[in-house]
């Protein structure tokens, strides 16, 4: 099947499917010695606080992830620069209600915490890429 498996399909950008053509998933991957459940999502920010988001997806799909001192939060053309080490480091206060995200986050139980957020559209409010 296409989009299952293989070496790519994983990373971000990879070609025809796999999690980067994904709207919400969950995998496993060997983190160290231990299997860790993972969950990515791209959607729409319809709730978020200091300590939480909440992401619709276009099929419907919400989620709650709870947001940690140690979130990663970037955007598109930060991770274009990654390499030159420039701009300013984005935080939660740069995720607005009706901004597009995706989320990747590992799964605790029944809940599910970010450990990063690519802002990847704001509203006409917020923060452009």
């Amino acid at each position: 099947m296409s989009g299952q498996g293989g070496p790519g399909d994983f990373a971000a950008g990879g070609m025809g499917g796999g999690l980067s053509a994904a709207v919400h998933a969950e995998y496993v991957v060997l983190q160290g010695s231990a299997y860790t459940t993972m969950a990515e999502q791209l959607g729409t920010v319809s709730e978020i606080s200091s300590s939480s988001v909440t992401v619709k997806s276009s099929d419907g799909f919400t989620r709650s992830y709870a947001l940690g001192a140690d979130v990663v939060v970037s955007n598109l053309q930060q991770r274009r620069q990654q390499a030159g080490g420039t701009g300013t480091q984005l935080s939660v206060a740069d995720i607005v209600a009706g901004g597009t995200v995706r989320i990747v986050a590992t799964k605790n139980g029944s809940g599910y915490t970010a450990s990063s957020v690519m802002v990847v559209a704001a509203t006409a409010t917020g923060q452009s890429n």
